[in-house]
């Protein structure tokens, strides 16, 4: 059977079916994903994503009072969460044990879109190689693209790109969209500025990535370069749809 990969550069163009008998990674590189998966790795008992605050806000009161709410509008804390979407708040000291509920503006709601496929995990590239170790085990994977605004934003794009060119260097005779051939283009001529040394790839997302650009205008230079490093991770976040919480995947 030939292995097929898909990538969707927005949550509005997966098909209902698209999921369906698929893994699929969803990725919010800036921020919500790199946030996931320090959270995990810092200990959270479990994350619940939500897309909506008033649900956020709900959920977290039948969990008990040792949850935690997370999240953003607008890059910015929702007023009355514990944290925002800055990966470096999602230290052991914060969450370690405690359950968190997390409500972004891309990343959580993107998650409802990938509902139905066989496995749905979080990937960024500070979990890139882990990420795809796990995508060689399935035949039928899909990333699953966040975006900004509803806008498709680079960074993702750039993570779908990475994720391709890692399955065709694993497998040669895997079958691709154009979506995935769009985001390998961009991620090999960004890959060959960066190993020139002209830039980083903290300073493409900051000057070419809708969500780098908004995240500089509201002062997260620190996030940004966060997000940018790749596999200083091995943790793979996946999401148990029965519960619709993530947990760290065995």
């Amino acid at each position: 059977m030939t292995k097929k990969l898909l990538v969707k550069f927005l949550p509005s163009l997966i098909k209902p079916d698209d999921p369906t008998g698929k893994c699929v990674v969803m990725t919010d590189v800036l921020r919500a994903s790199t946030s996931i998966v320090q959270a995990t790795a810092a200990g959270a008992k479990a994350i619940y994503p939500t897309a909506e605050i008033d649900d956020a806000i709900k959920l977290a009161g039948q969990l008990g009072p040792e949850t935690l709410i997370g999240g953003e509008r607008g890059g910015k804390i929702v007023p009355g969460f514990n944290c925002g979407n800055s990966p470096r708040e999602y230290i052991a000291d914060t969450v370690a044990d405690k359950n968190l509920v997390l409500c972004t503006s891309n990343g959580t709601y993107t998650l409802d879109f990938c509902k139905g496929a066989d496995r749905i995990l979080i990937g960024a590239f500070v979990n890139l190689t882990a990420i795809c170790s796990e995508l060689a085990k399935h035949e039928n994977c899909l990333v699953a693209c966040a975006g900004t605004n509803r806008m498709i934003t680079g960074e993702d794009v750039l993570f779908a790109g990475a994720v391709t060119e890692h399955l065709l260097r694993q497998n040669t005779q895997i079958e691709i969209n154009d979506g995935a051939r769009i985001a390998l283009s961009y991620w090999k001529d960004t890959q060959s500025k960066t190993e020139s040394g002209t830039t980083t790839l903290a300073k493409i997302f900051a000057t070419e990535c809708l969500g780098g650009v908004n995240l500089i205008k509201l002062g997260y230079d620190a996030d940004v370069e966060f997000c940018s490093q790749i596999d200083v991770s091995r943790i793979v976040p996946v999401l148990d749809q029965k519960n619709w919480s993530i947990g760290r995947c065995n």
